[in-house]
């Protein structure tokens, strides 16, 4: 009976971390309607942070629910798409970090240093607009400027 009960509260444990890290799937027709920022910008870095915000290079560091580090990426602008008036100007580079509760390694997320890529982002802290889904490739950026063309035309 012990064996059953342990193994009843292992599946709940573990149902509930995998459905922690789940989110729900956006399209960019939903998500540039959202965004306050849409940008082309450069992968200058990209590291970890831990929960005293000192920087770690270690590529086996991974993030997640019950972890306290974050991957960050920092970008500098090269093109502003949308910008929500009513918000502050954009700095030239700044740091955007990736949703923790992600099962993530540094090194899986090394592939985008030195790449270009499109951002959609949200508020003065320039959070992401989606956890799962605000860097995209920039073969999506016309499917975006035709978007961002309807949202202002609405």
């Amino acid at each position: 009976m012990k064996q059953l009960a342990f193994a009843l509260l292992v599946q709940v444990c573990f149902a509930s971390t995998l459905q922690a890290t789940q989110i729900e799937s956006k399209s960019l027709e939903e998500l540039v309607p959202e965004s306050d920022f849409i940008l082309e910008v450069f992968v200058a870095d990209v590291y970890g942070k831990d929960r005293y915000e000192t920087i770690i290079r270690n590529t086996d560091m991974e993030t997640g629910p019950s972890l306290e580090n974050r991957i960050i990426l920092n970008v500098c602008v090269k093109e502003v798409f949308y910008k929500d008036k009513s918000i502050d100007d954009i700095p030239s580079c700044f740091e955007v970090s990736l949703w923790k509760r992600w099962h993530l390694s540094l090194g899986s997320m090394l592939e985008y240093k030195s790449k270009e890529v499109l951002l959609l982002l949200k508020g003065e802290g320039l959070k992401f607009v989606h956890p799962g889904h605000f860097i995209w490739p920039l073969d999506k950026k016309e499917e975006i400027l035709e978007l961002i063309k309807k949202r202002d035309t609405e």
